[in-house]
């Protein structure tokens, strides 16, 4: 095995940004030209003689302690990381492992392969970052890093603040009961609007008393996905993407939902390809905008179109404001989806969770 002025030798020769984090003593012990640079530092000297502990929030110390555990497990992290070398913001894509210390404690190999240029929209960048938030065993806000703070706009006091719904804090804190780790994607409202995130909660003690979440804007990546999913003509969802991604959806709150442009055919041939196809993107646009916000859809083709319906991602978990959250739905869905040529009215087709499977086998078989 080598030892560490080898290792250290070997990383030096190397032209991706390398540096050791020394996560007991907040300290960055080595670092390799690359690195330096990286750092904003003229010399090793200087920057080993900096001091993270002044800006360093518990929730980023407590998340690079577990990240020691995993080195341990032989486990190697890839994450982007924010670094602020004299108070400059720079976004970096790290991928972070274990090294053995001369003395024999465990540290931080932390090397840099992309580092994103300067954006001119900040807060974007911001939201993008890694952010880590640790909370007290009555779900208070206790430390954060500064990412997460500008992404939520300083406004989160309790996990029920982010994840809007007591309700949704319950489910995560019933899940942790029987798994050592939670892992869920879900829309977060923010600084610069609703945008998707991967949420990873663990208890960092036996006690249950300290409740560590890092989060990562996967927006971008949700908004590309969808994208390549989509019908050339309308933009919905194409049918294999619809039903393997609707099944999984599938609830007892759920309605499937028909809209059907009665005799379609004899008025297509009637006014040709072209008029038919446009009116046909017309009723899409429509739909999307009529639909409740990520509720899947799909044009089925002879001017039918097929959607699950459900009133609000954030009560699924409470039966009696589902119920009210129904109710304008119910009323907006009961008239005419229209369009300067045409109008298609709504057939319910199932609305409890066995009917709801019954017709999706009925639909997808045929």
């Amino acid at each position: 095995m080598l030892s560490f002025q080898q290792q250290a030798q070997l990383l030096a020769q190397l032209q991706t940004p390398v540096w050791i984090y020394d996560t007991l003593n907040y300290r960055i012990a080595w670092a390799n030209e690359a690195g330096l640079q990286l750092w904003d530092s003229p010399h090793l000297q200087e920057l080993s003689s900096r001091d993270f502990r002044l800006d360093m929030s518990r929730a980023v110390y407590l998340t690079l302690c577990q990240y020691l555990e995993e080195f341990r497990q032989g486990e190697r992290l890839l994450k982007w990381w924010t670094l602020t070398p004299h108070g400059k913001p720079k976004r970096v894509l790290c991928q972070f492992s274990g090294i053995v210390m001369e003395d024999g404690h465990m540290a931080m190999l932390c090397e840099a392969p992309y580092q994103e240029q300067a954006s001119p929209a900040p807060a974007r960048s911001a939201s993008q970052s890694t952010m880590v938030a640790l909370f007290g065993p009555e779900q208070q806000l206790i430390s954060s890093n500064p990412i997460f703070n500008q992404t939520f706009r300083y406004q989160i006091s309790q996990l029920r603040d982010l994840l809007e719904e007591d309700a949704e804090c319950r489910f995560v804190l019933n899940q942790l009961q029987n798994h050592p780790v939670q892992i869920n994607e879900r829309v977060l409202s923010t600084a610069i609007g609703k945008r998707w995130h991967r949420l990873e909660f663990r208890y960092l003690d036996n006690y249950r008393s300290q409740l560590l979440l890092q989060a990562e804007d996967i927006h971008e990546q949700k908004v590309q996905e969808a994208l390549a999913h989509r019908d050339s003509l309308t933009g919905l969802l194409s049918q294999p993407d619809f039903f393997a991604i609707s099944t999984r959806q599938i609830a007892s709150h759920a309605q499937l939902a028909l809209w059907r442009c009665q005799n379609w055919s004899a008025w297509q041939q009637s006014v040709g390809l072209s008029r038919s196809l446009r009116t046909i993107k017309l009723l899409a646009d429509s739909l999307q905008q009529y639909l409740p916000a990520l509720s899947p859809c799909t044009y089925l083709g002879k001017g039918d179109f097929l959607a699950v319906v459900t009133p609000s991602t954030d009560r699924r978990y409470d039966a009696q404001l589902l119920a009210q959250a129904w109710i304008p739905v119910r009323d907006h869905l009961d008239s005419p989806l229209r369009c300067p040529d045409y109008q298609c009215h709504l057939i319910p087709l199932a609305e409890h969770q066995f009917d709801l499977a019954r017709a999706f086998d009925l639909l997808h078989q045929n």
